[in-house]
């Protein structure tokens, strides 16, 4: 199962502008909002599966401008990730949660990806590691 979701920015940027959960199967939750972020800056990112938070899950974030940014984490017992996001631009933040398949002999695993696609604005920042864990 697929679950997407958009973080888009309709005019001036806002502390009190957030990310919400939605109900998703799979979803990732930005904790901050990351049109306040400069490039370097740490998004912190929650995931939760049903709305419980799994541990161990691998998110990965690519840059579409600069595909060699990406950085990668597994979340904690809270089902948190910190992000830090090295360029400006359009983010893909993804993951992949598998779990067996119950009632079928057709499959072994039910897969359910999400993902979370919002911009780092231009800006002078610091370089944030880019680093899989």
């Amino acid at each position: 199962m697929r679950c997407a979701k958009l973080l888009l920015l309709g005019g001036p940027v806002a502390q009190s502008q957030t990310d919400r959960l939605l109900g998703l199967s799979l979803e990732l939750v930005a904790e901050r909002n990351p049109y306040l972020l400069k490039a370097g800056g740490i998004l912190p990112v929650r995931i939760l599966y049903k709305n419980q938070p799994p541990s161990g899950v691998l998110v990965m974030a690519l840059n579409q401008r600069h595909p060699t940014a990406r950085v990668a984490a597994r979340s904690d017992k809270a089902g948190r990730v910190q992000l830090g996001l090295s360029q400006p631009g359009p983010w893909l933040i993804k993951a992949v949660h598998m779990i067996p398949a119950t009632g079928t002999a057709d499959r072994q695993w039910d897969s359910f990806w999400a993902s979370l696609t919002c911009e780092v604005p231009e800006g002078a920042g610091r370089q944030a590691p880019s680093t899989v864990q």
